[in-house]
């Protein structure tokens, strides 16, 4: 009998490309219980239902994808079974339609499974993240993950969400001024929810310079609550070491590129000798 266990993914550090990170959604705690519930030989959990996804636009840095007609749903999905259906077999009924897994003719674009192939759900070990693309709004009524004859219902508030457009976010950020050589900026960002539903924020956030042509630096997904604000600083990495940089060779700068749906902006801070 071998061991099955729920992912927990939670999080989203940079690590493995360029000192990059995975764009792994956090659990939306707020509409998800404790425990996976679970019919049959089927347990699931919600892992974030979110307006875009994290991709590799380029070989080194990120972007955000998404329509407008478009939602994801990231769920964690353990198989009991004896012999665990493939993944396409894995379909979400929504708004009197079935829907399969998000699946790219070139992996390494949606990030997730570029940086995280392992812990995506398989037939070989029955358990593991998916990730279902769904119209953008819908009924419902009856929603809910389908294998074999079991249905799986998300929670009341999550069905909530399938069903309404997600709310507006606004977005504001901060870069310093300027840093010292070996040492890593404090980048800032600020989310707030002006609807009246949970929503989602996705962003990418990548640098170019100082001697770095261009690479990814984070990326982010978090739970915003209705008429609630959340700020963050993402982990950025140290920018040369101490003796990089001398008073004869003056200043230098950083560039961070923040990406979000419909829109992405700038700002520069000066690398400055340590004293």
């Amino acid at each position: 009998m071998r061991r099955r266990h729920l992912l927990a993914l939670c999080g989203a550090g940079l690590a493995g490309l360029a000192g990059c990170a995975s764009d792994q959604p956090t659990a939306d705690t707020a509409t998800t219980p404790d425990r996976p519930s679970s019919t049959g030989s089927l347990a699931a959990s919600v892992l974030a239902l979110q307006p875009a996804v994290v991709t590799l636009a380029t070989p080194d840095s990120l972007g955000v994808s998404g329509e407008s007609d478009t939602q994801y749903l990231f769920l964690s999905v353990s198989v009991t079974a004896e012999d665990p259906p493939a993944r396409p077999a894995l379909t979400v009924r929504f708004d009197g339609d079935e829907y399969g897994p998000l699946e790219t003719e070139e992996p390494r674009k949606f990030w997730r499974r570029y940086h995280d192939e392992r812990s995506r759900y398989d037939a070989d070990s029955g358990e593991g993240w998916v990730c279902f693309p769904l119209p953008a709004t819908g009924a419902p009524e009856g929603a809910g993950l389908t294998w074999s004859g079991n249905v799986w219902s998300p929670p009341p508030d999550v069905r909530a969400r399938l069903a309404a457009e997600s709310p507006p976010l606004s977005v504001s950020w901060s870069v310093p001024d300027s840093v010292e050589a070996g040492s890593a900026p404090v980048v800032e960002v600020s989310v707030t929810n002006e609807g009246e539903r949970a929503g989602r924020f996705v962003g990418a956030l990548n640098r170019s310079g100082p001697r770095v042509a261009y690479a990814p630096a984070a990326s982010e997904s978090r739970l915003v609550p209705a008429g609630g604000t959340e700020t963050w600083a993402p982990e950025t990495d140290v920018l040369g070491d101490a003796g990089e940089w001398s008073e004869t060779d003056g200043p230098t700068e950083a560039t961070y590129h923040l990406h979000w749906p419909g829109d992405r902006a700038q700002q520069r801070t000066t690398v400055l000798p340590a004293d």
